[in-house]
């Protein structure tokens, strides 16, 4: 039986939760994002076909909408910080065995066992690894705390489990 260990902390901090956050929002959801843009695109369509004036800051505010949305996220992300536990942000070992992935928290007793049947997606980013299910991130091991020789084998070794019968995406992400 193969066993890799790494010790991380759970979940993301600051910054860098918010971009995992956003990545997972808007950049893996290209549906999402292109959507988000139809506002403004329709709004620049009817003030290009002009207009009546009292009607132009509607448009212009409709037009806005893409930033709204991120606002508003930007805004859910800080409320979440704010009531987020300790255990969240926890040192964790992660130990990464055939039958799934062992999390032991400090500050936790009782250990997380996530078998490989709960994931069908794998992506890269350029300091983590996300692990899906479907469209729900279940995981994120930090890149950063992990040995460069002993990221191939972790790479190799999720590849390896990850369900054969299911969708497998494992992309490496430059634009994040």
């Amino acid at each position: 039986m193969k066993i890799l260990r790494f010790t991380a902390p759970f979940k993301p901090k600051g910054k860098e939760y918010i971009y995992v956050g956003m990545w997972n929002r808007y950049m893996k959801n290209k549906i999402l994002l292109l959507s988000s843009f139809i506002p403004t695109f329709c709004s620049f369509y009817f003030i290009a076909q002009g207009v009546e004036p009292r009607y132009l800051p509607v448009f212009l505010l409709v037009a806005c909408y893409p930033i709204f949305s991120v606002g508003a996220y930007l805004l859910r992300i800080k409320q979440h910080f704010r009531y987020r536990s300790p255990l969240d942000t926890a040192m964790t070992l992660f130990t990464l065995m055939d039958n799934g992935i062992l999390i032991e928290k400090e500050g936790q007793e009782i250990p997380s066992l996530y078998h490989w049947d709960k994931f069908n997606l794998c992506y890269e980013l350029k300091h983590y690894l996300l692990l899906y299910k479907t469209d729900t991130l279940l995981l994120v091991l930090d890149k950063t705390y992990i040995k460069p020789e002993e990221l191939g084998k972790i790479r190799k070794f999720i590849l390896e489990h990850l369900p054969d019968n299911k969708k497998i995406v494992y992309q490496k992400s430059t634009f994040f």
